[in-house]
């Protein structure tokens, strides 16, 4: 799909033509011809951050890929992009492409699951998982349990139990994602820390090297998805790595 952006005053010029982005997108489909997946195209004319999620609505998407613009850390951090506006506006899972100045061939090793017991997390997990198999990655299970210890802004456990998890959906979480990997022999490892969520999250994509964040969008119940969802929004900001945002909405 690609979207004629309309221009935001009359007598404006459109920000791209029709004639681009169907050259765009036709680049697209020979792309996904050349890996033999069945595509069909569709340029339309509006706001990306309206059209597309209407789009995936339309055709009954599970997962909508986009690129990100190579926007500053400020303008991120202030205002987000296009991306993160259909993220939460999609009602399907969002996988938004690394910001790097010359694109190549990706090769997954390593992908970051971030784990909190939430629905839209175990979709994230099992969609990183499919890619994990489908690409030989190892799979970084992590869990950042709540409470802030100022001696240690980052601390490691070395198991669930120390970090005494009384919530049982996480600890349920966990065990589903180990057998979830274990089924598809994609090797993992668990880590769990205390602390910061989205400091714990992103300290461990720095020291792994990782290649992709999987991150449900919203988090666990009203209250908690104002609390989680900000997390989501904010590494998204942070990192120039894909990031794969879940949204349990996509699978029902």
């Amino acid at each position: 799909m690609s979207v004629a952006e309309s221009p935001a005053r009359p007598g404006d010029q459109p920000k791209i033509d029709e004639d681009a982005a169907s050259r765009a997108i036709d680049r697209a489909v020979e792309f996904m011809d050349a890996v033999g997946v069945n595509c069909h195209k569709l340029v339309t004319h509006g706001s990306p951050a309206v059209s597309v999620p209407d789009a995936a609505q339309a055709f009954d998407a599970d997962l909508i890929v986009m690129g990100r613009r190579g926007l500053g850390w400020f303008q991120r951090r202030e205002h987000g992009s296009v991306s993160e506006t259909v993220a939460n506006a999609a009602v399907a899972s969002v996988l938004l492409g690394a910001q790097v100045q010359e694109p190549n061939e990706t090769s997954l090793g390593c992908i970051v699951a971030a784990i909190d017991g939430s629905d839209d997390a175990r979709t994230a997990l099992a969609l990183a998982a499919d890619i994990a198999a489908a690409q030989g990655a190892r799979v970084l299970l992590v869990h950042v349990a709540k409470g802030f210890d100022a001696t240690a802004i980052d601390q490691t456990a070395t198991s669930v139990a120390e970090l005494e998890l009384k919530d049982s959906s996480v600890v349920e979480a966990l065990d589903d994602a180990g057998a979830l990997l274990d089924g598809l022999d994609v090797p993992f490892e668990l880590i769990v820390r205390k602390g910061r969520i989205q400091a714990g999250i992103l300290n461990v994509v720095e020291s792994s090297s990782a290649d992709l964040i999987a991150i449900g969008h919203r988090g666990t119940g009203t209250a908690k998805r104002m609390l989680l969802g900000s997390v989501s929004d904010r590494i998204v900001r942070a990192t120039s790595l894909p990031v794969l945002l879940g949204c349990a909405t996509a699978n029902g």
